[in-house]
């Protein structure tokens, strides 16, 4: 299992170690029960604080602590020399409880020791994640962009080309019709409690693509940036709806003149309307006329973790392979082919394996080792987490389907209003999530769709990080 980086030790100032005779212990079986009684001092949804109480010979200070933290799922975290009586705990896992072991150390090698003897395991839980939704205040919504979905962002100052800021892509609808639209977001402010907020956005979209009405309907859009012969771009996707013959694709094109806009793609000189027999110069990526799922949407480009970075992005779809099956759609992983194409990952087979049955409206926030899966669970209402850490199965080198953890292991995440209450999902509902970290804050861009299932984009922000 991974040993995570996760203690920061406090330091303080202890006794010179003395030999057993010197010190006067007693032998381990006349030693008497030592029962730390650890408490977290603090706690949020990724951090603890926890402090516990020393032996209560004082003359006979221990050298350090030997500290032992487990999951609640059996897996090795850390095991720490800590000097003082307090540990602070950094990257642990949203929703989950933690057991921690400690072991008062009287010599270097801790053959003299006094172990914890406690009647209850020492254990705590980190908090749900808790996000508050800006704008929203019980049933009034005022978003940052209305009418708007599919947010995307890069994050340009992760790339070597000497920008900053990210490049922000969203679905706007028009009313009679939906197009991209490209923009730079330079910086967010939050002031005070956080009612009052913007966004620094400039726009750099002077052409697009937009559907063409009763022939195409465009369902969603994604952004990565790719890299060939030295030189930095974007390559955008968008899923693409043709009702009049219930098909669906999946299509990409990449930018010539690198973070500039939509207008370098294909023949987007002004608004390139899509229809059947012109696609603005569109690779098709899957056509569910030959591809095994029938109805599939682009949700995400899956970026894998830093430690992965040779292996191939993914692709997250949302889809069905049965075209009149009307339960809700589940989410399928695709690579790609290296030729423009992409085909559906499977455990089995060649029919296409569901990450996830009956979910829906699913985001990653990737991390440096793993990256955590956000969904609606459509059988139980309810907004889900779930981890997906390439060491939990297979190779450790390969992020691949069974390297999400399975349904024993679900965490919850809480939508929060303006006021602190749950968001009421009889009225909204979290649909596509991008995160960004901006002065070591942690927000994401959502959509979030409304009763009359209109969409929208407001922030969010992680109230306990």
């Amino acid at each position: 299992m991974r040993h995570s980086p996760i203690v920061l030790l406090l330091a303080c100032s202890t006794n010179n170690a003395l030999s057993p005779e010197e010190n006067g212990l007693l032998a381990d079986s006349d030693r008497p029960a030592w029962d730390p009684d650890p408490q977290t001092i603090s706690n949020s949804s990724s951090s603890s604080t926890v402090s516990w109480s020393p032996p209560e010979d004082e003359s006979t200070e221990p050298n350090y602590y030997k500290v032992i933290v487990r999951s609640e799922f059996g897996a090795f975290e850390t095991e720490e020399r800590v000097e003082a009586n307090m540990l602070e705990l950094t990257d642990l896992r949203t929703d989950t409880e933690y057991q921690i072991e400690i072991t008062a150390c009287y010599d270097d090698e801790c053959i003299v020791n006094l172990e914890t003897e406690s009647l209850q395991p020492n254990i705590w839980r980190t908090e749900v994640e808790q996000w508050k939704i800006i704008g929203l205040q019980g049933d009034e919504f005022n978003p940052l962009m209305a009418n708007t979905s599919s947010p995307t962002l890069i994050n340009l100052s992760m790339l070597p080309i000497d920008q900053d800021g990210w490049l922000l892509t969203t679905l706007q609808d028009q009313g009679a019709y939906k197009s991209i639209h490209v923009s730079r977001l330079q910086d967010v402010f939050i002031l005070g409690s956080g009612s009052n907020f913007d966004l620094d956005i400039m726009s750099v979209n002077e052409g697009g693509i937009a559907d063409f009405p009763g022939m195409s309907v465009l369902t969603s859009a994604s952004v990565r940036p790719i890299e060939r012969d030295g030189d930095w771009s974007m390559q955008l996707f968008v899923s693409v709806e043709i009702p009049l013959s219930n098909r669906n694709m999946i299509g990409s094109w990449n930018s010539n003149n690198g973070f500039e806009g939509l207008d370098s793609f294909g023949n987007t000189e002004g608004v390139c309307e899509m229809e059947l027999s012109d696609t603005c110069g569109m690779t098709t990526c899957m056509d569910s006329e030959e591809a095994d799922l029938s109805r599939m949407d682009c949700v995400n480009i899956i970026r894998p973790p830093s430690s992965l970075r040779d292996q191939p992005d993914l692709m997250l779809i949302q889809g069905m392979q049965d075209p009149s099956d009307t339960s809700p759609p589940n989410l399928y992983v695709a690579a790609s082919n290296g030729d423009g194409s992409w085909r559906s990952l499977s455990t089995y087979g060649d029919i296409a394996t569901p990450l996830l049955k009956n979910a829906t409206s699913a985001s990653l926030w990737t991390k440096e080792d793993y990256s955590k899966l956000y969904y609606w669970d459509e059988i139980s209402g309810m907004a889900r987490i779930r981890y997906w850490d390439p060491t939990l199965s297979g190779e450790e080198s390969v992020l691949d389907l069974t390297d999400l953890e399975d349904d024993t292991r679900v965490r919850n995440v809480a939508y929060k209003d303006m006021n602190g209450d749950p968001l009421r999902t009889s009225e909204f509902k979290i649909m596509e999530q991008t995160f960004l970290t901006h002065n070591e804050r942690p927000f994401m861009l959502t959509t979030i769709m409304d009763g009359n299932g209109d969409k929208h984009i407001t922030l969010g922000v992680l109230i306990n990080p």
